[in-house]
């Protein structure tokens, strides 16, 4: 096949961007811009003092890194700011992302980043997301494969995929485990549709419930890992993986009806469970008669 023929057949307006600041840090620096827009160097100086006190680097970040080749590029990407030097503004949709914060904290700004970041799949950037639809855990190569089939490798490398896979799930669009990632078909639904699901105690619990006793069947401990039953409890319900955390948090852990047992791993495994200062992994539920 010629070239011309084979590129033809691929998308070459849309690409992944090089999101290279990490997306926890996203609404800290909007939060230091909005603080001083007009003044360069007092937003220069801010994300200095930011990174300074939460990157793990020994060496004190460039001045001129920072802001110039890190956070800028990844802002502009992200259609959250505009302009260069002092006039560096911030777009309507930095706006509300600062305003979901303010107002109800994490988990709202991660809502609104989500249906952000699935806007922008849908008007400028390589689709990732829908092709994950009919999967289950896949991996990242099998993945970029598929990806590669639709746009050309000048769009798309391994590195920009995995950046921006990291916040697909900071914003809790897809879970990982074991390498391997999938997507939370509920929630992306949601999200495009535009939908945001509040739910009951009780039909948080009777749903934590169910899926415990199907997962339980399945292994011959009592301890279910919670990653495996918040994935499965999400996907149930439509809800955020924060959501979910705030639940289990303040729900109480033991009634005249049922016991909630949490347990602390041997050894530290991303996606547990912090309460009160100490971090959960497993979890055992028994009712009672």
């Amino acid at each position: 096949m010629l070239l011309f023929e084979l590129l033809g057949e691929l998308d070459i307006t849309r690409i992944i961007p090089p999101l290279k600041a990490r997306p926890e840090t996203i609404i800290h620096i909007l939060q230091i811009i909005a603080n001083n827009e007009g003044d360069f160097k007092k937003i220069e100086d801010g994300v200095i003092d930011y990174w300074k006190k939460t990157s793990i680097r020994r060496t004190e970040p460039s001045r001129r890194n920072s802001l110039r080749a890190v956070f800028g590029p990844t802002l502009r990407h992200l259609q959250l700011i505009r302009g260069e030097g002092d006039e560096i503004k911030l777009l309507p949709k930095a706006r509300e992302l600062l305003v979901s914060y303010e107002h109800g904290g994490t988990i709202p700004f991660k809502q609104k980043l989500a249906e952000h970041l699935v806007k922008l799949e849908e008007t400028r950037w390589a689709s990732v997301l829908p092709p994950l639809r009919n999967q289950e855990f896949i991996s990242i190569d099998s993945l970029m494969k598929n990806v590669l089939r639709r746009y050309p490798e000048s769009a798309v490398d391994k590195s920009k995929l995995r950046k921006y896979l990291a916040y697909l799930e900071y914003v809790g669009l897809i879970s990982s485990k074991n390498g391997e990632i999938a997507l939370r078909k509920s929630l992306y639904e949601n999200t495009v549709a535009g939908l945001q699901r509040s739910i009951s105690t009780d039909q948080f619990l009777k749903v934590l419930f169910d899926i415990y006793s199907d997962l339980r069947t399945k292994q011959t401990s009592s301890y279910v890992p919670i990653p495996e039953i918040k994935d499965a409890v999400c996907e149930r319900l439509g809800i955020w993986p924060d959501q979910f955390d705030e639940i289990m948090t303040k729900i109480p852990k033991e009634t005249g009806e049922y016991l909630i047992h949490l347990t602390q791993p041997m050894v530290r495994e991303s996606g547990g469970l912090k309460i009160g200062g100490k971090y959960f992994y497993y979890i055992s539920v028994y009712t009672k008669e």
